[in-house]
């Protein structure tokens, strides 16, 4: 399985993850997270390689509010970030509650 992320312009990061399951069958995701817009779409592959034709793509759109993991789309700002993108600032894409999950005290009174 390999793994490659890609500034596509100053607020958009596109993850490729590809996966070989057989000598010639090959799976892959292309997940793009958008930070102007605050979406992440995910689009699905199947290829062969040996004529190179798609068996089948899928693609799904979802707000960053609907996505499960908050954390996720913190570390894809950061590594947007590194790569010299300039998304908006994270406080503004997610509301503060989503950016830094609550630790409840046990015990407290």
């Amino acid at each position: 399985m390999s793994e490659e992320f890609h500034k596509d312009n100053d607020y958009t990061l596109r993850v490729e993850v590809t996966h070989q399951s057989q000598s010639n069958f090959f799976r892959g995701l292309t997940r793009i997270f958008n930070f102007k817009s605050a979406q992440l779409s995910e689009i699905s592959h199947q290829w062969l390689t040996s004529n190179g034709a798609a068996l089948s793509n899928s693609m799904t759109v979802q707000n960053f509010s609907d996505v499960g993991s908050k954390d996720e789309i913190r570390d894809m700002h950061q590594r947007l970030v590194m790569m010299g993108g300039k998304p908006p600032a994270i406080d503004d894409i997610l509301p503060q509650s989503a950016v830094k999950p609550r630790v409840a005290v046990l015990g407290g009174k």
